[in-house]
């Protein structure tokens, strides 16, 4: 309802079945004696395709392509539903990343005390890993500490630094706490996630959003001003976030998406390539493959992996083993491994290392993304994928795996 004048423009999604109809009304549909006093233009419709591709901008343009996800909370753009408010109040006045007014100011309140919001529990419970994410803006608050939330001694959480995207302090009770992550989206919001795992029991789950004073500390005295911008919440049961799935009344379940004729067999060479990616890494402590090439065995491949030591680490047919001098933090990695003529690899832009043996493997016919044939890919996502049916050049590898 729009009840204030000046020039509006609002886009209207019907995605339940095939209407014949649609009406526009002028005026007020409940005869309540207020009248519009305007006009209605440029009405146009336009049919979404089911199939029409989503694009990810983060680094250029290049397809989205994500597994079936559901998001566990049936509000996710109401905060107020449910809320759990301790020194801070929560008010409706903001315009979200998604140009909608569903955003959220948090605001804290003068005591001396700790200043949190709890959020909305999920439809059903579960004993499974979960993924908890949420859109923060800093609104006098760079930062906060992101709950997993069941009860006061059943929670993981972690600070999180808004202002570097960093994450610390990472810890749990009577759970495991697994991972976060901080995001860039546009206009300085953030997406915030925590990822943790309670197998022995069922609960059912919550977000909770602490305020931290500029020293980190849970528990100060507020100015009364200091907050946060608050959108969009998410629950998933899975070890990373994928992107919004938004909810009203009910749980929300996005299907996987499915690339057709992104090549076949005939593109494939099965002794010599580049294989690319760009990665979110994670220090899991344990081995996460990333990307490989095979025959399907165990005895005919070319891996690269992130080890448990926290470096990069390609093993191959031929005596293949590079081992990244350098133990990598958590964050975004443009990572290339070459295997032919030379199996190299380049990390950002930079030749880490090249091996001395030749890759001798030959009859190679599948190509894994977010694995390997020694480890799972549970901790990392994959961006972006590439292969190239030929080894590129030291150039051509800087170029690609560059920053810049």
């Amino acid at each position: 309802m729009i009840s204030e004048s000046g020039s509006y423009s609002r886009i209207v999604q019907y995605t339940h079945g095939a209407p014949s109809k649609i009406y526009f009304y002028s005026g007020n549909s409940l005869n309540v004696g207020i009248q519009f006093d305007g006009t209605i233009s440029n009405i146009s419709i336009k049919k979404v395709n089911i199939d029409t591709p989503r694009i990810d901008y983060t680094n250029g343009k290049s397809l989205l392509l994500e597994p079936q996800r559901k998001n566990e909370l049936t509000y996710s753009s109401d905060l107020s539903i449910d809320k759990q408010e301790v020194g801070v109040s929560l008010v409706k006045d903001q315009t979200g990343p998604d140009g909608s007014s569903n955003g959220y100011t948090l605001i804290e309140d003068s005591n001396t005390s700790e200043h949190y919001i709890i959020l909305d529990a999920t439809a059903t419970a579960t004993n499974q890993q979960l993924t908890s994410s949420i859109f923060i803006k800093p609104n006098g608050r760079n930062k906060i500490q992101l709950w997993n939330y069941y009860l006061s001694n059943q929670f993981a959480r972690v600070d999180i630094d808004l202002s570097t995207n960093t994450t610390s302090n990472g810890t749990a009770s009577n759970m495991t706490f697994d991972n976060a992550t901080v995001e860039d989206y546009p206009n300085g919001w953030k997406r915030v996630s925590i990822t943790s795992t309670k197998s022995s029991s069922t609960y059912f789950y919550k977000i909770r959003v602490n305020l931290l004073d500029d020293n980190g500390n849970a528990s100060y005295q507020g100015n009364g001003t200091g907050g946060l911008i608050l959108f969009g919440q998410q629950i998933e049961l899975a070890s990373y976030p994928t992107s919004y799935i938004p909810t009203n009344g009910q749980t929300e379940t996005r299907l996987a998406d499915v690339c057709q004729g992104g090549g076949d067999e005939s593109t494939f060479n099965d002794s010599v390539g580049t294989l690319y990616g760009e990665f979110d890494i994670v220090q899991s402590g344990i081995t996460n493959g990333l990307m490989f090439v095979s025959d399907g065995s165990f005895s005919n491949l070319i891996m690269l992996r992130f080890n448990p030591i926290h470096k990069f680490q390609v093993e191959g047919t031929g005596g293949i083993n590079i081992l990244d001098p350098t133990a990598r933090s958590n964050g975004k990695y443009k990572v290339a491994l070459t295997y032919g003529s030379k199996s190299a690899l380049f990390v950002n832009g930079t030749k880490v290392i090249e091996a001395i043996n030749v890759f001798s493997g030959t009859g190679l016919s599948e190509c894994g993304i977010g694995s390997s044939p020694y480890g799972n890919g549970e901790y990392n996502t994959c961006r972006i994928f590439a292969y190239f049916p030929e080894v590129l050049t030291d150039t051509e590898l800087q170029q690609l795996t560059s920053n810049t």
